[in-house]
C-alpha cells in the first residue's frame, strides 16, 4: 500500500523532481514510490523554514524529523506508511520543493507553510487508513 507516496508523487511536478531531487527520468515518468523515498532520504535536510499551523518548530523537533527520515527503512513502504499530523516527510517536501501543504486529517486541518517561498500549495486528506490528494 503506497497511497501516501503515490499522492505525493502525483501532486509534485515532474520538473521539480528533476530540479530538486536530480531525478533522472529518460522517459518523462515520475519515480516509483521506492525511488521517490530514496531520493528524499538522499536530500534530507533540517526544515528550518517550515511552520506547522503557523508555529515555528523547536530545534528538538527539527532534529527528530531529520533523524526519522534518515532512519526510515525504504523497504517498509510496501506495508504502508502511517502519516502523522506532524509528519517529517511533509516538512521535508515543503522545504525541498518550496511548497506549502494543507493536510486534512479526519477533519482536522494542519498547515505546513514554507515561510521563504511557496511556489504552489498541495492539499491532502487522510484518515486512519488512507492518504490521498484532496
Amino acid at each position: 500500500m503506497h497511497c501516501f507516496w503515490e499522492a505525493l508523487i502525483k501532486y509534485i511536478k515532474l520538473d521539480d523532481m528533476v530540479d530538486v531531487l536530480q531525478y533522472k527520468n529518460g522517459s518523462n515518468k515520475k519515480p516509483t514510490p521506492h525511488e521517490f523515498v530514496e531520493l528524499l532520504k538522499n536530500k534530507s535536510i533540517y526544515t528550518e523554514n517550515i511552520t506547522w499551523n503557523n508555529e515555528l518548530i523547536t530545534c528538538q523537533q527539527l532534529q527528530e524529523n531529520f533523524f526519522a527520515i534518515n532512519q526510515f527503512n525504504v523497504n517498509s513502504i510496501d506495508n504502508g506508511y502511517y502519516c502523522s499530523i506532524f509528519d517529517p516527510f511533509l516538512f521535508l517536501i515543503c522545504e525541498l520543493f518550496s511548497v506549502s501543504i494543507e493536510h486534512n486529517y479526519n477533519g482536522n486541518i494542519i498547515h505546513y507553510k514554507n515561510t521563504l517561498n511557496s511556489k504552489y500549495y498541495l492539499k491532502f486528506k487522510s484518515d486512519t487508513g488512507h492518504f490521498s490528494c484532496a
